[in-house]
């Protein structure tokens, strides 16, 4: 199982004709973008709590890395997750009582991999793999292993 597969239900989701089904489709773009960046971190040697701590500190991880490019990565999954907590949380919200919505969150979630991908390929990668390391270590403790 990967985070790719929520995102192929969340697109599945999206072209059904029921709020609960966009609503659904905003939740599991979320979750499929975050355990895509979960395995980034975690690739960079970083172990994420399995709490609901792990969802502000991998965004923690991703905006305070050195790359300029995983900022943007950062506040997007941030936003989709406010946009998960509402689709989830909050019934009377008309928020997704359209299509528009779901799929601007599906687009988010896009950006969020196309995003994590394109680090990923930098020849500065190293280098933002080790502040990544460094940040979540010294800053916010957490269990951390040399990688290749």
């Amino acid at each position: 199982m990967r985070g790719t597969d929520f995102l192929h239900v969340a697109v599945r989701l999206s072209g059904g004709a029921t709020e609960a089904e966009w609503r659904s489709a905003v939740s599991r773009a979320y979750y499929g973008a975050f355990h895509l960046a979960r395995d980034f971190v975690e690739s960079c040697g970083v172990t994420l709590p399995k709490t609901a701590e792990a969802h502000d500190k991998l965004q923690w991880c991703l905006a305070r890395s050195g790359s300029v490019q995983l900022p943007p990565v950062a506040e997007r999954l941030n936003s989709l997750r406010a946009a998960r907590n509402v689709a989830d949380y909050d019934l009377t919200s008309w928020q997704f009582s359209k299509r528009g919505s779901v799929l601007v969150a599906i687009q988010r979630a896009q950006q969020i991999v196309d995003g994590l991908a394109q680090v990923g390929l930098q020849p500065d990668f190293a280098e933002t793999r080790a502040a990544i390391r460094e940040y979540a270590s010294s800053t916010l403790r957490l269990p951390v292993k040399e990688t290749d």
